[in-house]
């Protein structure tokens, strides 16, 4: 008498998926057990035990700033301007361009700064826009005793630059280190921007 085909697999596919529940429930176990006593298994196995329920929490905090480069070389900056008055964040220092994680609107609010301000620079017109973001863990931003709560370890000083920084360039206070970054550069004429149709606009600038 012949064994059926189809029962024998049926059988075989029934203790496959026995010994893989035993298997995953024997690991989940060993890794509940482990967090018990505090010592936290590490590596691409743990990760597999890990819940991600904040898959879109940002690990980076972002400060954007925003540079025109002159026809004779020079630079102004463009954001944050005096028509950036909104505030806000733990420090009471993020702007619009700054919550916006995305940084979508960033290049538009340059510009209207930009046509804005144009009459300023009548002798010596932009050439050149880079849209420039400054980044740091966003576990600097915690207070230091929150920090060694947390981590364990002391918040790292701030770390020496030798010559002060001017405070657009330097790190926020309580950050001991950022990374700059160019996000675009863009060429811009304003000269041939403004016609004599089209005379430059008058920059007014706003009262604080």
């Amino acid at each position: 008498m012949h064994e059926n085909p189809d029962w024998s697999r049926w059988l075989t596919g029934r203790w496959v998926g026995r010994v893989i529940t035993i298997v995953t429930l024997g690991l989940s176990a060993w890794f509940l057990a482990a967090q018990v006593r505090d010592a936290t298994p590490t590596g691409p196995l743990a990760y597999a035990f890990t819940w991600d329920m904040f898959p879109s929490f940002a690990t980076q905090s972002v400060r954007r700033v925003a540079l025109g480069q002159t026809a004779a070389g020079d630079y102004v900056v463009l954001h944050p301007s005096p028509w950036s008055q909104f505030r806000e964040g733990v420090q009471g220092d993020l702007t619009r361009a700054d919550l916006d994680r995305a940084g979508s609107g960033f290049q538009t609010l340059v510009e209207a700064v930009r046509r804005r301000t144009r009459s300023q620079r009548r002798d010596d017109p932009l050439v050149r826009v880079l849209l420039c973001e400054q980044a740091w863990p966003v576990k600097f931003n915690l207070r230091d005793d929150h920090y060694t709560s947390v981590l364990g370890d002391a918040k790292p000083i701030e770390m020496p630059f030798g010559e002060p920084l001017p405070a657009l360039l330097a790190p926020p206070a309580g950050i001991p280190h950022a990374t700059w970054r160019i996000v675009r550069e863009y060429a811009v004429n304003e000269r041939d921007e403004c016609s004599a149709a089209d005379e430059w606009s008058p920059g007014r600038t706003p009262s604080p």
